[in-house]
């Protein structure tokens, strides 16, 4: 399984990962160093710590786009089809999804937990301690929340029918074509146009004793979205941002000048009561973020004290 600690030698990471580009022992070196840290640091310094060696957000993402979309071939159910780019300034190292194309649940019928077909739980692997990733990430809380809101934003902007219909509607117009001209289509026609809103199941080869199912991509999506949306931990109130305002930006209202502190201010809805906010940031995309803590106590460009506007200032930037 990826990112488990095989000891610090080398060649005991041979056979779990292939090295793409020059062979160095800096590159073998980080990633023994990375499931070191995974597999010996504490919770607390995972979380203080971890994000200087390894995109955490990025992988948080990545977690609850293969969770929420069921990716059968994937990083998250089989620890296949994933890239670890290490970024060259900083060091860091990024997860990164490759070859989603046993997504919307596909896959051979019992490799799910039993009985699984749209109702995978979002907490899926993080009681197992060879996915590290996701068994120590997910035991942080201030992390748990963090993937649970972006399992959120996922299921919201994206799993549902009446934004994916039409894309879907698109791209088998795009495809159909091709089948139509193609001398050995991997699948049959009628299949391609009825598996948009009907169940197939089918074998491989005609001996095979393996049966892959492929669910409707509509049934899926409004399955998958209903048991989501239902689920305790995702349906829970969750704070909403109302506004986010820099309070001395320049007259073009772009920015803040270079070497000079930007005040940002934020206003969160009062539908639930937030223990605190915090400001996330960076001055380059691929650089660590850092973070402040935000205030609504009257004394910090915030407005007034308890009015759920909250301001903190983020330091000077060279130009």
């Amino acid at each position: 399984q990826p990112f488990t600690w095989q000891g610090p030698q080398e060649e005991n990471y041979y056979g779990f990962y292939e090295l793409r580009s020059q062979e160095t022992p800096e590159a073998w070196r980080n990633l023994i160093e990375l499931c070191r840290r995974l597999k010996m640091d504490s919770l607390s310094e995972l979380e203080e710590r971890f994000n200087s060696i390894f995109a955490v957000d990025n992988a948080l993402w990545l977690m609850a786009l293969e969770n929420v979309f069921m990716d059968n071939d994937s990083f998250l159910r089989k620890g296949y089809d994933y890239y670890i780019y290490e970024e060259p300034e900083h060091k860091r190292m990024y997860l990164i999804q490759h070859d989603g194309n046993e997504a919307f649940g596909t896959g051979a019928q019992g490799q799910w937990p039993k009985d699984v077909i749209f109702n995978l739980d979002p907490f899926f692997q993080t009681d197992n301690s060879n996915s590290p990733l996701v068994n120590r990430l997910l035991a942080i809380p201030a992390f748990r929340q963090r993937y649970l809101a972006h399992m959120r934003t996922i299921i919201n902007e994206w799993l549902d029918w009446n934004i994916l219909g039409p894309e879907i509607n698109r791209l088998q117009g795009l495809i159909e074509p091709a089948m139509l001209n193609s001398k050995k289509p991997l699948y049959p026609l009628e299949q391609f146009k009825k598996n948009v809103l009907q169940d197939w199941t089918y074998k491989p080869r005609p001996t095979s004793k393996m049966s892959i199912r492929i669910p409707g991509l509509k049934p899926f999506i409004q399955g998958r979205r209903d048991f989501l949306l239902n689920h305790p931990d995702i349906m829970q109130t969750a704070p909403k941002i109302k506004s986010v305002v820099i309070v001395n930006e320049t007259p073009d209202k772009c920015s803040v000048y270079s070497n000079q502190k930007a005040l940002i201010q934020v206003e969160i809805g009062d539908s639930i009561e937030v223990a605190e906010v915090l400001l996330h940031f960076t001055n380059k995309p691929t650089s660590p973020f850092q973070h402040l803590a935000m205030f609504d106590d009257g004394s910090h460009s915030d407005n007034s004290a308890g009015d759920n506007i909250f301001c903190a200032e983020v330091p000077r930037f060279p130009a």
